[in-house]
């Protein structure tokens, strides 16, 4: 690898790890690229003076940037480019270096990198990104990196899990002790078997406590709140990527509003949007809430009846279909379980079109089967296991990855 011995170079000076120093290698190939620039530019772009100075030394001793000299002859008002500070001015001539001392010339360095380096450094990235998305899939992220602008991510429960907050199962287990202990176990078999509408009309048979829709729902929000986490340091989860990919909008189905405060923004749910026009063009990036939020609980769509009525508004499916006819919807932490959200997207579909993607870990055949059938087009991302389940930060750092490099 011809970038070797430069990145061990900026990694030992700046007492970096190798990874970090390739980092800080593509962010200022980032801001120069294909083009001239100066130290002063590159300290615009949040990188201190120890960082600029030891990169341009390095790659000036590896011959991987040409550096040229820009002056301005004061007197006689005019600039030029020369390779030494000893060569003559075309308008005074004087030697730069004499008109500095005098006075009469201001310099600045100026530089540009090789062709040598941005070649190699675009292999590198590419192995990078292979590293967090399966090479199987490369030509579907190309296709979503294509449409960066039209991307409105859809959130689901894996994106908070994080913040401790459960999957749709976990909730509902969560909700066990307040069952009749002899009942526990029927309770607890409909929640693994997916069968979440059975499970809420059980709990209200034989619950002394959460008899009603409205007394489920408040103790859902209760319990939300009771265990999100706000401490979670920002290596642990997505919320800043997400924040730095800057889309008009972000879609849920989650009821909790964490991504919300950690953009210090306000929660909007689906039903309460008149204008997607006016929504795309605010300043203000908000979280749109497709089944309620956890501040207003009895709004919460959670029951059979709240699914049925939501679903068979056709004011609810319009604003959806406007969604989906404009955006490219991006999945992250969705599985696609909920079959009344799954139906209504499988039939806008049908008169709709288009495709949208989904973000995947470590894929199986089956999945690109099932996903095709509703024109998902899979991100696949790798992601480490721990006895057959996938592992939280390793794929918290692959959901990093992927967003970055489609930032790129």
């Amino acid at each position: 690898m011809l970038l070797k011995p430069l990145i061990d170079t900026v990694a030992i000076e700046l007492s970096l790890s190798e990874a970090d120093a390739l980092s800080l290698l593509f962010k200022i190939e980032e801001v120069s690229r294909n083009d001239l620039f100066t130290r002063r530019l590159l300290m615009s772009y949040d990188l201190n003076q120890k960082e600029v100075s030891t990169f341009l030394k390095a790659t000036q001793e590896h011959k991987m940037v040409i550096g040229q000299i820009h002056y301005d002859c004061l007197a006689h008002e005019t600039s030029g480019l020369v390779e030494s500070i000893n060569e003559l001015c075309e308008a005074c001539g004087k030697t730069i270096f004499t008109g500095i001392n005098d006075g009469s010339h201001e310099i600045e360095e100026i530089f540009e990198l090789t062709t040598e380096f941005t070649d190699e450094l675009r292999k590198l990235e590419e192995e990078e990104l292979f590293t967090y998305v399966h090479r199987d899939f490369l030509n579907n992220f190309s296709s979503l990196k294509e449409s960066r602008n039209r991307i409105i991510p859809f959130l689901g429960a894996g994106i908070a899990i994080p913040f401790g907050l459960p999957t749709w199962r976990g909730l509902f287990e969560g909700l066990a002790k307040d069952i009749n202990r002899n009942n526990e176990k029927r309770f607890l078999d409909f929640v693994a078997e997916g069968k979440y509408f059975e499970a809420v009309k059980y709990l209200k048979s034989y619950s002394a406590s959460l008899a009603t829709d409205s007394q489920i729902k408040e103790e859902v929000s209760l319990r939300l709140k009771r265990l999100l986490n706000t401490g979670v340091d920002s290596n642990l989860h997505n919320y800043e990527e997400l924040k730095l990919f800057n889309p008009r909008f972000y879609l849920t189905t989650n009821y909790d509003t964490s991504l919300s405060k950690y953009l210090n923004g306000t929660p909007l749910c689906l039903n309460d949007i008149e204008n997607f026009q006016k929504l795309y063009n605010e300043d203000e990036h908000r979280v749109v809430h497709i089944h309620g939020i956890w501040d207003r609980p009895g709004k919460m769509i959670l029951t059979q009846e709240d699914y049925d009525a939501l679903y068979n508004d056709d004011s609810f499916t319009h604003r959806f279909a406007a969604l989906m006819g404009t955006y490219k919807l991006l999945f992250i932490g969705f599985s696609f379980n909920d079959d009344y959200f799954r139906e209504m997207y499988g039939h806008l579909l049908k008169f709709l079109g288009g495709e949208h993607y989904i973000v995947v870990a470590n894929p199986e055949s089956y999945d690109i089967q099932a996903y095709a059938k509703l024109n998902l087009k899979i991100i696949g991302i790798n992601v480490r296991t721990v006895n057959n389940k996938l592992e939280s930060k390793s794929l918290t750092q692959s959901i990093r990855g992927m967003l970055y490099y489609l930032m790129k």
